[in-house]
């Protein structure tokens, strides 16, 4: 479902689609600091043809990626961020460390799930998908990676900074820091394409009981809008900055892959 949107779009493709990055219509994921392997889900049926073909289509599903399914130990979490703080107050900047908590999904039924969560979160993009290649994932983000129209139009923010909602008051300089670190990477990034930026005003952006501090960031751009994704993600608000170094933290120091977590 789209932002502000209470219509469900539906895809499904076969599973020799989903690998190939040709196919200009459709779902398409990108892992974390993956960008050159981007999964397709093309729109060939429609709901009824997959309730319709139900059996056939699990026999060729092939099998799928298993999940993580053990939580990062609290422990572990504190030494890892205890390292990155250590690190990070020697030579500056932003990394964001990440763990895993689970649990047993085996009697949920998911699309009263996805029904519920869905609803929920009205403003944001909301999806749920599965593949062979990913597992399953849902989700409900209220940020926007990228936006192109035919027109020329590119539209993206930067949203960084998360307190519970508020009346209007003043964000603090933790905040506004971290904020103003995942702009500058945004608006550097379109630079570094020959894309001019227009930053426009401060806002706050409501997520559940919190909000995020946000700046819409606009443009013209007529390429290739992959290419702007790929430079742009991961973000800092992700995976830090400098991201070089952020990315090598988070190699070193968490014990689990993030496969779609901080993907687009």
């Amino acid at each position: 479902m789209m932002p502000g949107s209470d219509h469900a779009i539906f895809l499904a493709g076969d599973e020799s689609t989903q690998c190939n990055s040709d196919v200009d219509r459709g779902f398409f994921i990108s892992e974390f600091n993956t960008s050159r392997r981007r999964i397709v889900i093309a729109p060939q049926y429609t709901a009824e043809q997959i309730i319709e073909n139900a059996d056939t289509i699990a026999q060729r599903d092939g099998a799928a990626v298993k999940p993580v399914d053990r939580s990062t130990p609290r422990d572990k979490y504190d030494n890892a961020l205890n390292t990155v703080v250590n690190s990070l107050k020697l030579r500056g900047g932003k990394t964001v460390i990440s763990r895993v908590i689970c649990g047993d999904a085996a009697d949920i039924d998911w699309l009263s799930v996805a029904e519920k969560y869905f609803t929920c979160f009205p403003s944001t993009f909301r999806y749920l998908y599965y593949t062979a290649v990913t597992g399953a994932w849902i989700g409900a983000s209220p940020e926007l990676l990228l936006e192109c129209d035919n027109a020329g139009n590119l539209s993206t923010m930067s949203l960084a900074g998360t307190r519970m909602k508020s009346s209007n008051a003043a964000w603090d300089d933790k905040n506004r820091e971290e904020h103003d670190y995942v702009t500058r990477y945004i608006v550097d990034k379109l630079s570094s394409l020959g894309i001019n930026a227009t930053v426009g005003c401060a806002e706050n952006v409501g997520y559940g009981a919190i909000e995020h501090l946000c700046h819409r960031i606009t443009a013209r751009y007529t390429g290739n809008p992959f290419i702007v994704a790929d430079t742009l993600s991961p973000t800092p608000a992700l995976a830090g900055t400098p991201l070089d170094k952020a990315l090598n933290d988070i190699t070193l120091n968490e014990r689990h892959p993030r496969r779609c977590y901080g993907g687009y």
